[in-house]
């Protein structure tokens, strides 16, 4: 009996290490291919789910598009320098390391070609920051009313509203390494487009 506790620790132990790594080596891969330092894997040896975040992060919010022959990171609003390669704010007129003028996304309704990028994080940090307090407070709540023995109905409807709070607040959290999240403003048409909508890219003038 003691054998088979023993294998099955070693078993959890090993399950327990790959989760760990998995992310990691994944994260590591997908930075040098998105071009973006792979020391944000160093998040993750301080814990699992650190882990897993530093991988949402190089994965998702370092990732890749091409419009045209213009390659973007748009859930971070950089594009890349047809110079240099290096990736810079598209809201930067020229490039921070060669100096070449950047190139703009064409507005999908004037054609204009000075419109700026629009990523509202702060907004999504913001309410994901409320819901988390008030989940919180909800929990502590529940605590407090728990701290009887037994368990209450009034505990019970606590955990059921702080819960989709926690699971909001994660969700918001995450929507900005999201491309669906980002926006174009025209200063020109003064109109607002989901980047989805951007088909082209104009280099501004020197």
């Amino acid at each position: 009996m003691e054998i088979l506790y023993a294998i099955l620790t070693l078993l959890g132990m090993a399950i327990f290490f790959a989760i760990w790594a998995i992310p990691i080596l994944w994260g590591v891969r997908w930075a040098k291919r998105n071009r973006i330092s792979p020391n944000w894997m160093l998040f993750g040896v301080l814990n699992p789910v650190f882990a897993w975040i530093a991988f949402a992060i190089v994965s998702w919010g370092g990732q890749i598009d091409k419009v045209g022959n213009i390659a973007v990171k748009w859930a971070t609003g950089k594009v890349e320098c047809p110079s240099c390669n290096k990736f810079n704010p598209m809201n930067n007129a020229f490039c921070a390391q060669c100096g070449v003028p950047t190139f703009k996304p064409v507005c999908p309704r004037c054609g204009e070609n000075k419109i700026h990028f629009v990523g509202r994080v702060g907004n999504y940090v913001g309410w994901g920051v409320l819901l988390l307090v008030i989940g919180g407070s909800a929990a502590n709540v529940g605590d407090q009313l728990g701290r009887g023995g037994a368990t209450t109905w009034g505990q019970f409807l606590i955990v059921l509203i702080a819960a989709p709070l926690f699971v909001g607040a994660t969700i918001l959290f995450f929507m900005p390494l999201s491309k669906r999240t980002k926006r174009v403003m025209c200063p020109s048409c003064r109109t607002e487009s989901e980047v989805n909508a951007v088909t082209a890219f104009r280099q501004l003038s020197a």
